[in-house]
C-alpha cells in the first residue's frame, strides 16, 4: 500500500517477498532482518524440486558474475548455514 511502518524494539512484522518493499533502520541502535523462505502449500514437491533447482542455478550466476568478494562470502556463508541446519548439526532450541 505504499506506507511506511514503523516498529518499535520487540515488534515483528511478515513480508511477502513477491511484492516490491524496501527495510531500513534510521535509529543509532542495531537491526536485525530474519529472512525465512517457505513454500506456498499448494505447491507440489516436483514443483518445489524445480523451483530450488532455479534458485540454486540462479545464485550460482551471482556468484559467478559477481566482482564483490562480500557477496560470494555471505552466499556461500549461507549455504553452509543450510547444510549444518539440514544436517541436524546445530540445533536451534537449545540456547546459551
Amino acid at each position: 500500500d505504499g506506507a511506511d511502518r514503523v516498529l518499535n524494539p520487540g515488534d515483528a512484522v511478515v513480508v511477502d517477498g513477491a511484492f516490491r518493499h524496501a527495510t531500513f533502520a534510521s535509529g543509532e541502535d542495531d537491526a536485525f532482518l530474519l529472512a525465512v523462505d517457505f513454500w506456498h502449500p499448494d505447491l507440489t514437491p516436483p514443483e518445489i524440486g524445480a523451483l530450488e533447482a532455479f534458485f540454486k542455478l540462479d545464485e550460482q550466476f551471482v556468484l559467478r558474475r559477481s566482482c564483490d568478494r562480500e557477496v560470494v562470502d555471505a552466499l556461500q556463508a549461507a549455504d553452509r548455514g543450510l547444510e549444518l541446519l539440514a544436517s541436524g548439526a546445530v540445533d536451534l532450541r537449545s540456547t546459551a
